[in-house]
Formats: structure tokens, sequence, C-alpha cells
């Protein structure tokens, strides 16, 4: 159930040397409990700004990706027999236009709102 602290204070006692010892074992388990969210914290931060810059980059070609789909007209090539087998049907051209934006907007997003040491301090 965990450590109650009441239970722990009757069993220190009013002796000045257990109560150091209890205060310096406290000490050392509260340290010992950041430096594991310290380590546990600082890779998913790293991680964060490393997805946020791949995004960057990919920013420019997500782009072209969407200008090739945005000039794409699915309706009028629906009735020419060339495209007719090569043409992928309406709603999934728009269903891929959508994952588009929102990745553009996702990468936005992670470029405008970055977590950095500031708010890593925070969350540890």
């Amino acid at each position: 159930m965990g450590l109650e602290l009441s239970a722990i204070v009757g069993d220190v006692g009013t002796d000045s040397r257990s109560i150091g010892i209890a205060a310096g074992l406290a000490a050392v388990a509260l340290l010992l409990t950041i430096l594991v969210r310290v380590v546990y914290v600082a890779p998913l931060l790293a991680g964060l700004k490393l997805h946020a810059s791949r995004g960057a980059r990919l920013k420019e070609r997500i782009a072209t990706i969407q200008d090739r789909f945005g000039g794409l007209d699915v309706a009028s090539k629906a009735h020419d027999p060339f495209w007719e087998r090569r043409m992928p049907p309406a709603e999934r051209v728009d269903r891929f236009r959508g994952r588009l934006r929102r990745l553009v907007a996702d990468i936005d997003y992670l470029i405008a709102h970055a977590l950095g040491p500031r708010e890593g301090t925070i969350i540890v």
C-alpha cells in the first residue's frame, strides 16, 4: 500500500540520531526519484525535438505533394478511358488531401510549440 508518514514518524521516535538518518534516507529517495524522472524525460524531449526538425525538413516535400493533388481533378478525368483505370476514386483522393493537411498542421504545431529545457524541468 505504500508508506504512511505517521508510522514512519512513530518508528523514528525522539532520538535525534534516528531523525537525522530518516531525513538522510528521505533526501536520498527524493534525489533518486528525480534522477529516474530525468533519465526518463530527457530522451522523450530529445525525440520530440528530432521529430520536429525532421518534420520541418519534410514540409517542403509535403507541400509539393499537396500541389500535385490540389490540381488533380478526379471528376473531369473519370470519363476519360485512359484515366479510368489509373485514377483513384474521388473519396480516396479527398481522404489523402485531408491526411496531408493534418500532417502539415501537426508539423506546424510541433515547430511552434516545441518543448525545451524549461518545459522539461517542469515535467520532471
